[in-house]
């Protein structure tokens, strides 16, 4: 509608929200477990920690592309962590990978809905965004140019190349999964 038209038009991403400590750190983490972590010390724990900083870092990032309650933000991050972690996303897996030289991957685990627990810390964040924020003459840049296509890579791009690397070693958790 016009109405949805002329708010795209002037919502503005808050850079805000890519440069608050909690994302920075959730971010690096992310990074660092899917490109260091898990390949050299992948365990039940290198899986989950994945999980932990993607489910902490997503609704700041939600908040930073689109303008939606903080509610919305966090409702969002849940029913797409639901979807992604279910086997209903496995045809639209299938679509992108069919579409793309680049193959996604994903297991099907789901005791990975326990990082569900970050969400309190993310809402709070989201709550108390301006404070202890990154300050500085070229923060906008900074946010813009370098975190926001980190933050693509790190959501897009994980090691994950054998899903079964990353299956719990205890044969009760995987069977159960």
């Amino acid at each position: 509608s016009g109405k949805d038209i002329f708010y795209l038009k002037h919502h503005k991403m808050k850079p805000a929200y890519l440069l608050h400590p909690v994302f920075i750190i959730g971010l690096i983490g992310l990074l660092l477990n899917d490109h260091f972590l898990k390949d050299y010390y992948g365990n039940w724990w290198t899986g989950k920690l994945s999980d932990f900083a993607g489910v902490l870092i997503l609704p700041l990032f939600l908040k930073f592309l689109f303008s939606v309650s903080d509610r919305k933000a966090i409702a969002t991050t849940v029913l797409l962590f639901l979807f992604w972690k279910s086997p209903l996303s496995q045809n639209c897996i299938a679509i992108l990978n069919s579409l793309t030289s680049y193959s996604i991957g994903r297991v099907v685990d789901y005791t990975d809905y326990i990082a569900f627990l970050m969400l309190p810390l993310s809402y709070s964040t989201l709550k108390h965004i301006n404070r202890l924020q990154i300050q500085g003459r070229y923060r906008q840049q900074w946010a813009y140019v370098f975190i926001f296509p980190l933050t693509l890579l790190a959501f897009v791009a994980t090691s994950v190349e054998d899903e079964d690397d990353y299956l719990p070693e205890d044969p009760s958790i995987e069977s159960c999964c």
